[in-house]
């Protein structure tokens, strides 16, 4: 988030990575200087004082310096937290939960002691005691994907959360919610929910509308696999 003197400026994943190239036009860049540099500027400085980086070493450099700060360190049990990031710069702090599976660049996490509402949003489901969720975590995805169980593992429903692409940090991932969800209840019916709040979210400026069209094209995509019975894949 950048304070501007209008208000707050949310620079996604893909504004940093367009502002990424931007820079390199005028000196060295690696790929992910402006996400990078939030979690150590010293590291990125050193890698770019080369007056020369080819293409393929900024590459290189960025890929292994993400490695080194971010997925080396990543363990099986960790807690991590999640910033859920609204349009309007609200940012709600989810459910924390552990990691239980680590794959390159992903990773799975269990959230349990859901609170507040005593239906989950979306799924429409109560909630009860001793329920979980699994949440699907994978760098750059448009869409967050939680399955929620009963104590006894039932599955209750799937909400997939339409967003910005994930960034993903050495204790959280954040991403700005884009509103619109998709979701298949525990009758196997499958929805799109939510549409009115992304195009109020739209008219009001908070999300562009180039933007808005692109997460109404995801919400159909993952409702059209889901309609055909077929898994979509994060």
């Amino acid at each position: 988030m950048v304070e501007g003197p209008f208000g707050d400026v949310e620079f996604t994943y893909n504004t940093k990575r367009a502002l990424d190239e931007v820079r390199h036009t005028v000196k060295p860049t690696i790929i992910g200087h402006h996400f990078l540099k939030v979690i150590s500027p010293e590291r990125v400085d050193k890698l770019e004082k080369d007056p020369q980086i080819s293409d393929n070493k900024r590459v290189e450099l960025g890929q292994r310096l993400k490695e080194d700060l971010i997925y080396r360190l990543l363990q099986t049990g960790q807690e991590v937290q999640f910033e859920h990031v609204k349009p309007n710069g609200t940012i709600i702090h989810l459910v924390p939960g552990k990691i239980i599976s680590l794959f390159h660049e992903s990773f799975e996490v269990k959230r349990s002691g859901f609170r507040g509402r005593s239906y989950y949003d979306g799924i429409n489901v109560p909630k009860g005691p001793g329920d979980y969720a699994i949440t699907e975590i994978n760098e750059a995805a448009w869409i967050l994907k939680h399955t929620y169980y009963s104590n006894d593992g039932r599955k209750k429903g799937e909400m997939y959360n339409i967003n910005t692409p994930i960034e993903i940090y050495p204790s959280h991932v954040r991403y700005v919610d884009l509103e619109v969800d998709v979701v298949r209840r525990d009758n196997n019916d499958v929805y799109i929910i939510d549409l009115d709040k992304l195009k109020i979210a739209v008219e009001q400026g908070f999300i562009a509308e180039n933007l808005g069209e692109i997460a109404k094209r995801k919400a159909d995509d993952v409702y059209r696999h889901l309609r055909h019975n077929r898994q979509y894949l994060i």
